[in-house]
């Protein structure tokens, strides 16, 4: 099951640690990624629109969190919907709402905005009192009032997303007088849109607690925190510090050649190395250089067992950064550009690259954890002028270091 996890790289030996200290902005985060986020209303969802007051007894959404960001999309459906006593239908049309979380209110408590943001073409649409009345609401920024609680003791965490949605313009395109209450048709202003919704995470059908978080600066620390936000006094890694790693005898390094879904060749390395130096002390995000080397003579193709003569991570040392999660002790996000070049004979003869590559990164003192989260593109196949062989569209990288750094490496904040 390739999913979206394919680069594990597991740091051992080596605690490092990344702090964090508060900021304005929020964020959605989870314990893991890529993590399928579901909505459920817990009552009754009413749009108004002028006169016309639309009820929906079941709500639900949807979205998915790739790694920690500002602006949660969800996309509603609506059912067991009425107005003025009859059945009336609320359809999304592939409309998604934008949920933005801004600065903490109360403890776990966070204010926000919604937008709409719907595909060209595209608009929610109301239809009621026996198809007498129609209106259509599209994309639309920054409407008011929107508050995001925390559920900090529920396990997994969760978020509800108390809806109170004010100024929503809308246009009305259907009015039959006697039979609706719409006053006319045309463009108008002042809907509404009240509800309430609880929103929970999965990662491959198993549950992950998700927040909402301040987010603020991180730092790699040589011991276990206290707390997210507790990195003790001088135990946070200086800038130009390093750390390193090597693949351990028992695993080995993977790049899966993939075409769609479908794994097409394996490339294999029995030894690889990791580097990451620091740049400063902390940061927001904490700004780092990556480097990993393939040992030579120690990577081959496997579809035929061809031997690679050249394996590397391209324009090494990259830029990279990595932030620490805000409820996760010695949990963060590794952000990083990667291009890997393989000529391997004739069987294959290819370069793979991704501007933005994540990795989640789980801190230890024996081990420390890093794992790809399959950015929507995985690593792209390039053009090499004509040359590429055997490259099909992507791949995806799993890797294992221990770590012979002389310190521990921890996430925090």
């Amino acid at each position: 099951m390739w999913g979206k996890l394919a680069l594990t790289l597991a740091i051992a030996s080596v605690a490092v640690g990344v702090a964090a200290s508060p900021a304005s902005a929020s964020e959605f985060e989870a314990s893991n990624y890529p993590v399928a986020i579901k909505g459920e209303g817990t009552g009754t969802h009413t749009l108004k629109l002028g006169s016309v007051e639309v009820s929906c007894k079941v709500a639900t959404m949807g979205g998915e969190l790739l790694w920690a960001e500002t602006t949660l999309g969800v996309a509603p459906e609506y059912n067991e919907c009425t107005a003025g006593g009859k059945s009336a239908t609320l359809k999304a049309n592939g409309c998604v709402y934008l949920l933005a979380p801004a600065s903490e209110t109360a403890e776990n408590q966070f204010g926000g905005t919604m937008s709409i943001s719907c595909p060209t073409g595209s608009k929610i649409t109301f239809v009621g009192y026996t198809e007498s009345c129609e209106a259509q609401i599209g994309t639309q920024s920054g409407l008011s009032t929107t508050t995001f609680e925390d559920s900090t003791e529920a396990t997994p965490r969760n978020i509800t997303v108390e809806g109170n949605t004010s100024e929503i313009k809308y246009t009305v395109t259907k009015d039959k007088e006697e039979a609706c209450p719409f006053s006319g048709t045309g463009e108008k202003t002042g809907g509404t849109l009240v509800g309430n919704t609880l929103l929970t995470g999965t990662v491959e059908a198993v549950g992950t607690g998700i927040d909402v978080v301040a987010p603020g600066d991180s730092m790699l620390c040589q011991q276990l925190p206290a707390a997210p936000n507790d990195c003790a006094a001088g135990k946070a890694y200086m800038a130009g510090e390093t750390v390193k790693g090597s693949s351990p005898a028992k695993n080995i390094t993977e790049i899966f050649v993939m075409e769609g879904k479908n794994v097409k060749n394996t490339i294999q390395c029995t030894q690889t190395d990791i580097t990451i130096k620091t740049k400063e002390e902390e940061g927001n995000p904490l700004n780092v250089e990556l480097t990993v080397t393939f040992g030579a003579n120690t990577c081959k193709a496997t579809g035929k067992g061809t031997a690679c003569t050249t394996a590397k991570m391209q324009n090494t040392p990259v830029a990279a950064t990595m932030t620490a999660s805000g409820k996760d002790i010695g949990f963060g996000l590794f952000r990083t550009p990667v291009a890997l070049r393989f000529e391997c004979g004739t069987e294959l003869n290819c370069e793979f690259a991704s501007a933005l590559e994540v990795l989640s990164f789980q801190g230890g003192n024996a081990t420390a954890v890093i794992k790809s989260l399959g950015t929507p593109n995985n690593l792209k196949a390039q053009g090499l002028g004509g040359k590429e062989i055997g490259c099909f569209d992507s791949a995806r990288w799993f890797s294992v270091f221990n770590v012979s750094s002389p310190k521990a490496v921890w996430p925090s904040r």
